[in-house]
């Protein structure tokens, strides 16, 4: 069931209304995620929201998905799908939702399309009608495909570590120091190295380190970032680039679900404000370790809203009886 009724909107209209326009303060509101906050906002296509265009909007998009019926997965589209998921070039279901749309199609007869969530439901009604029918396994290999804001299944090196489900509710209400996230930036696809990002849950202290891409070069990356400080928990996402970190951290190290980056909002915002300073498309490997320390002290002595004008710095070094974060 969507999220925006009738009610939602009128309400995310008002909101607007009275000044409110960051995503973050109108999805805490509404109670929603700030990527659900910014569909919404994106029906008006970049005008004024309005309540009732909006709806109109979503009315329009649910008679476009209404029209991938089941029977439409038959006779010559049928041949189609099977054609295309069988071509070398390895497919994906968006690929294949974008070549039906391009393929020449008969004088007299409309064009075969299906969007990408029809494409998805048809490979799923065929692995359930025969299993051994496995036409696209992932970019992975061997990935499932689920939609956002789903769990997913605890395969690989994930298995092996915590679900922040366990994570202790301490660190969930960011009520100490030293309860972690961490991500990592890269510049280009062919570079040697990576920068590290880890965040602490409650002061926002970031620490910033370049490191080779390998599995094992984070996993010592970390540890030589977090030297000297007391770790409580590490909370990740399921890249492959922390595959070795349940080796290092054990207990300590906690698994995002599958698809969630919500999950590490906190860092997901910081690496916003650093692209300001590692812009994607510029190697990673060009930047010293003296700039990587200036960028650290730029970010943890700007003062925040969220510390009540304090700075990550001062928060972080500061007594236990530090001013209350807001969560």
């Amino acid at each position: 069931m969507a999220f925006f009724t009738p009610e939602k909107r009128i309400q995310l209209e008002t909101l607007r209304q009275a000044g409110m326009r960051a995503a973050a303060e109108l999805s805490r509101q509404l109670g929603c995620c700030p990527r659900t906050v910014e569909r919404e906002l994106d029906r008006c296509a970049g005008k004024r929201y309005n309540a009732y265009r909006a709806g109109l909007d979503r009315q329009r998009c649910a008679a476009r998905s209404a029209a991938n019926v089941v029977v439409k997965t038959q006779g010559e589209l049928l041949l189609q799908l099977y054609g295309l998921f069988d071509e070398p070039q390895r497919l994906s279901p968006e690929g294949v939702s974008l070549m039906l749309g391009r393929l020449p199609r008969a004088a007299g007869k409309p064009r075969l399309s299906l969007s990408t969530p029809a494409v998805y439901a048809w490979l799923k009604r065929e692995r359930m009608s025969d299993p051994s029918c496995v036409l696209w396994r992932g970019r992975s290999g061997t990935r499932t495909t689920t939609r956002h804001g789903a769990k997913g299944r605890d395969t690989g090196w994930a298995a092996k570590a915590q679900s922040i489900s366990e994570r202790p509710e301490r660190a969930n209400r960011r009520l100490e120091r030293n309860h972690l996230e961490c991500d990592t930036l890269w510049g280009r696809q062919r570079d040697e190295h990576r920068l590290l990002v880890i965040l602490d849950r409650k002061s926002r202290y970031v620490r910033l380190g370049t490191f080779k891409k390998s599995a094992i070069a984070t996993a010592i990356g970390a540890q030589s970032l977090l030297k000297g400080s007391t770790l409580k928990t590490l909370t990740c996402d399921r890249g492959a680039e922390f595959a070795r970190l349940p080796q290092f951290f054990k207990d300590k190290l906690f698994v995002c679900h599958a698809y969630r980056a919500d999950e590490r909002g906190s860092c997901e915002n910081v690496n916003r404000w650093l692209r300001e300073f590692f812009p994607r498309g510029r190697s990673m490997d060009s930047y010293s370790d003296d700039y990587v320390a200036q960028v650290q002290d730029f970010i943890n002595r700007r003062p925040r809203k969220i510390l009540n004008g304090l700075t990550p710095y001062e928060i972080h070094f500061s007594s236990p009886r530090s001013p209350t974060v807001r969560t």
